[in-house]
Protein backbone atom coordinates (compact mmCIF):
# COMPACT_ATOMS: atom_id res chain seq x y z
CA UNK A 1 0.00 0.00 0.00
CA UNK A 2 1.54 3.39 -0.84
CA UNK A 3 1.71 5.99 1.28
CA UNK A 4 -1.12 8.58 1.96
CA UNK A 5 -1.76 12.26 2.57
CA UNK A 6 -5.11 12.93 3.80
CA UNK A 7 -5.90 15.17 0.95
CA UNK A 8 -5.73 12.40 -1.26
CA UNK A 9 -6.98 9.16 0.68
CA UNK A 10 -9.12 6.81 -1.04
CA UNK A 11 -11.70 5.72 0.34
CA UNK A 12 -13.11 3.31 -2.55
CA UNK A 13 -10.00 1.25 -2.36
CA UNK A 14 -9.74 0.46 0.78
CA UNK A 15 -12.58 -0.67 1.04
CA UNK A 16 -11.72 -2.88 -2.26
CA UNK A 17 -8.84 -4.22 -0.53
CA UNK A 18 -10.86 -4.90 2.77
CA UNK A 19 -13.44 -6.66 0.64
CA UNK A 20 -10.37 -9.14 -0.77
CA UNK A 21 -8.96 -9.24 2.91
CA UNK A 22 -12.12 -10.44 4.03
CA UNK A 23 -12.54 -13.19 1.12
CA UNK A 24 -9.23 -14.62 1.34
CA UNK A 25 -8.35 -14.25 5.24
CA UNK A 26 -6.01 -11.88 4.66
CA UNK A 27 -5.57 -7.81 4.03
CA UNK A 28 -2.98 -8.34 0.99
CA UNK A 29 -0.24 -5.85 0.16
CA UNK A 30 -1.16 -4.35 -3.71
CA UNK A 31 2.49 -4.31 -4.78
CA UNK A 32 2.99 -8.55 -4.31
CA UNK A 33 -0.39 -10.04 -3.56
CA UNK A 34 1.12 -11.48 -0.65
CA UNK A 35 -1.00 -11.49 2.95
CA UNK A 36 0.53 -9.38 4.91
CA UNK A 37 1.45 -10.37 8.91
CA UNK A 38 -1.73 -10.93 10.72
CA UNK A 39 -0.91 -10.42 14.74
CA UNK A 40 -3.00 -7.21 14.31
CA UNK A 41 -4.95 -6.56 11.52
CA UNK A 42 -2.92 -4.39 8.85
CA UNK A 43 -6.08 -2.44 8.40
CA UNK A 44 -6.44 -1.72 12.06
CA UNK A 45 -2.90 0.37 12.06
CA UNK A 46 -1.94 3.28 11.11
CA UNK A 47 1.46 4.75 11.21
CA UNK A 48 1.71 8.49 11.47
CA UNK A 49 4.75 10.56 11.18
CA UNK A 50 6.29 14.23 11.04
CA UNK A 51 9.65 13.51 8.94
CA UNK A 52 12.25 16.84 8.74
CA UNK A 53 15.53 15.37 7.87
CA UNK A 54 14.19 12.12 6.26
CA UNK A 55 14.81 9.22 9.16
CA UNK A 56 11.76 9.10 10.85
CA UNK A 57 10.00 8.79 7.44
CA UNK A 58 12.56 5.93 6.97
CA UNK A 59 11.62 3.91 9.92
CA UNK A 60 7.80 4.95 9.27
CA UNK A 61 8.23 2.54 5.66
CA UNK A 62 10.37 0.00 7.66
CA UNK A 63 6.98 -0.27 9.42
CA UNK A 64 5.09 -0.46 6.52
CA UNK A 65 6.77 -2.71 4.66
CA UNK A 66 6.93 -5.16 7.55
CA UNK A 67 3.10 -5.00 8.55
CA UNK A 68 1.38 -3.43 5.52
CA UNK A 69 -0.47 -0.69 7.12
CA UNK A 70 -1.42 2.75 6.17
CA UNK A 71 1.08 5.95 6.63
CA UNK A 72 0.23 9.38 7.57
CA UNK A 73 3.04 11.89 6.79
CA UNK A 74 1.92 15.31 8.70
CA UNK A 75 2.62 18.34 6.83
CA UNK A 76 2.58 21.88 8.62
CA UNK A 77 0.70 24.57 6.66
CA UNK A 78 4.26 26.69 6.98
CA UNK A 79 7.48 24.74 6.61
CA UNK A 80 10.54 24.55 8.54
CA UNK A 81 13.07 25.62 7.82
CA UNK A 82 15.90 23.57 6.37
CA UNK A 83 18.64 25.23 7.99
CA UNK A 84 19.67 23.14 11.00
CA UNK A 85 20.15 25.98 13.53
CA UNK A 86 17.03 27.85 12.19
CA UNK A 87 14.84 25.12 13.05
CA UNK A 88 16.44 24.26 16.48
CA UNK A 89 15.86 27.90 17.73
CA UNK A 90 12.34 27.50 16.09
CA UNK A 91 11.44 24.01 17.85
CA UNK A 92 12.70 25.04 20.95
CA UNK A 93 10.70 28.47 21.09
CA UNK A 94 7.75 26.28 20.29
CA UNK A 95 8.20 23.80 22.93
CA UNK A 96 8.34 26.90 25.64
CA UNK A 97 5.55 28.61 23.71
CA UNK A 98 2.85 25.41 23.52
CA UNK A 99 2.60 26.34 20.19
CA UNK A 100 1.19 23.79 17.84
CA UNK A 101 1.83 24.10 14.35
CA UNK A 102 -1.54 23.82 12.04
CA UNK A 103 -1.51 21.17 9.86
CA UNK A 104 -2.44 20.55 6.33
CA UNK A 105 -3.80 16.77 7.46
CA UNK A 106 -7.54 16.97 8.37
CA UNK A 107 -7.16 14.49 11.14
CA UNK A 108 -10.58 12.65 11.29
CA UNK A 109 -9.72 9.64 10.04
CA UNK A 110 -7.53 9.04 12.19
CA UNK A 111 -10.30 7.56 14.12
CA UNK A 112 -10.95 4.94 11.85
CA UNK A 113 -7.94 2.60 13.46
CA UNK A 114 -7.03 0.85 17.12
CA UNK A 115 -3.60 0.77 16.84
CA UNK A 116 -1.49 3.91 15.71
CA UNK A 117 2.38 4.23 15.71
CA UNK A 118 3.72 7.58 16.25
CA UNK A 119 7.02 8.66 14.85
CA UNK A 120 8.85 12.01 15.27
CA UNK A 121 12.42 13.10 15.11
CA UNK A 122 13.77 14.20 18.85
CA UNK A 123 13.35 17.90 19.31
CA UNK A 124 14.22 19.19 22.38
CA UNK A 125 13.49 15.88 24.02
CA UNK A 126 10.22 15.07 22.85
CA UNK A 127 8.14 14.83 20.05
CA UNK A 128 8.30 17.68 16.91
CA UNK A 129 5.93 20.59 16.60
CA UNK A 130 3.51 18.29 14.04
CA UNK A 131 3.24 15.28 16.40
CA UNK A 132 2.10 17.70 19.46
CA UNK A 133 -0.62 19.20 17.15
CA UNK A 134 -1.73 15.65 16.18
CA UNK A 135 -2.09 14.39 19.87
CA UNK A 136 -3.38 17.48 21.24
CA UNK A 137 -6.27 17.64 18.56
CA UNK A 138 -7.23 14.40 17.18
CA UNK A 139 -9.94 11.76 18.54
CA UNK A 140 -7.77 9.77 20.39
CA UNK A 141 -9.23 8.27 23.15
CA UNK A 142 -9.62 4.23 23.70
CA UNK A 143 -6.66 3.78 21.22
CA UNK A 144 -3.36 2.16 21.26
CA UNK A 145 -0.79 4.83 20.81
CA UNK A 146 3.15 3.74 20.28
CA UNK A 147 5.72 6.19 20.01
CA UNK A 148 8.86 5.70 17.72
CA UNK A 149 11.31 8.49 17.71
CA UNK A 150 14.67 9.21 15.98
CA UNK A 151 17.41 11.25 17.52
CA UNK A 152 21.15 11.94 17.81
CA UNK A 153 21.81 10.82 21.21
CA UNK A 154 18.39 11.74 23.20
CA UNK A 155 16.69 8.45 23.13
CA UNK A 156 12.70 8.29 23.69
CA UNK A 157 13.52 11.27 26.30
CA UNK A 158 9.85 12.77 27.36
CA UNK A 159 7.91 11.52 24.55
CA UNK A 160 6.36 8.68 26.37
CA UNK A 161 5.16 10.55 29.35
CA UNK A 162 4.32 13.71 27.13
CA UNK A 163 1.63 11.30 25.05
CA UNK A 164 0.63 10.17 27.92
CA UNK A 165 0.25 13.21 29.47
CA UNK A 166 -1.24 14.22 26.28
CA UNK A 167 -3.61 11.67 25.44
CA UNK A 168 -4.80 10.63 29.10
CA UNK A 169 -7.82 8.24 27.81
CA UNK A 170 -5.42 6.22 25.08
CA UNK A 171 -3.73 2.98 25.95
CA UNK A 172 0.42 3.76 25.33
CA UNK A 173 3.12 0.90 24.24
CA UNK A 174 6.71 0.75 24.61
CA UNK A 175 8.48 2.89 22.40
CA UNK A 176 11.39 2.80 20.29
CA UNK A 177 14.68 4.81 19.90
CA UNK A 178 16.68 4.86 16.87
CA UNK A 179 19.79 7.08 15.46
CA UNK A 180 18.85 8.99 12.45
CA UNK A 181 22.46 8.13 11.50
CA UNK A 182 21.45 4.16 11.76
CA UNK A 183 18.11 4.05 10.37
CA UNK A 184 18.45 2.57 6.77
CA UNK A 185 20.04 -0.47 8.57
CA UNK A 186 17.20 -0.43 11.39
CA UNK A 187 14.48 -3.52 9.69
CA UNK A 188 15.49 -6.00 11.76
CA UNK A 189 15.33 -3.64 15.40
CA UNK A 190 12.19 -2.50 13.74
CA UNK A 191 11.19 -6.37 13.25
CA UNK A 192 11.96 -7.39 16.81
CA UNK A 193 9.90 -3.96 18.32
CA UNK A 194 6.99 -5.19 16.37
CA UNK A 195 7.09 -8.61 17.69
CA UNK A 196 7.95 -7.73 21.23
CA UNK A 197 4.37 -5.38 20.78
CA UNK A 198 2.32 -7.86 19.57
CA UNK A 199 2.28 -6.16 15.82
CA UNK A 200 3.80 -8.89 14.40
CA UNK A 201 3.83 -12.75 14.84
CA UNK A 202 5.73 -14.28 17.19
Amino acid sequence: MKEISMETYNNGRRQILMALASLAGGLFLPDTGRAAPQAQEAHHMLVVFYSHTGNTRTIARHIQALTGCDLLDLEPVTPYPRDYDTVVSQAKKEKQQGFLPPLKNPLDMVSRYDVILVGSPSWWGTFAGPVRTLLSTAALDGKTLIPFITHEGSGLGSAPADLRRLCPAAKTGEGLAIRGSRVDGARQQVESWLRKAGLLPA
